[in-house]
């Protein structure tokens, strides 16, 4: 798997990542932050989707789910 998750899009312009095999081939994703960030603050079970997420990124062979269905129903099992 070859990509880049970083937390905006637009950081990966401004440092200059340009040369980077994954920014080169369009495989840069944005940590999604709603209703909390996956990764980032508040440290909470977002974490959980954010493996998730992760995994049908970078190993969807490995990630039979379709990720946006077990997303909606996390949401609705948490909030």
């Amino acid at each position: 798997a070859s990509g880049v998750v970083n937390r905006s899009a637009a950081h990966c312009a401004a440092v200059r990542w340009e040369q980077i095999t994954a920014v080169k081939n369009n495989r840069v994703y944005q940590i999604p932050v709603e209703p909390f960030s996956y990764f980032d603050r508040p440290p909470c079970f977002m974490r959980i989707l954010g493996v998730k997420w992760l995994l049908s990124i970078f190993y969807p062979d490995l990630y039979a789910k379709n990720f946006e269905e077990e997303r909606a129903d996390f949401l609705r099992l948490f909030f």
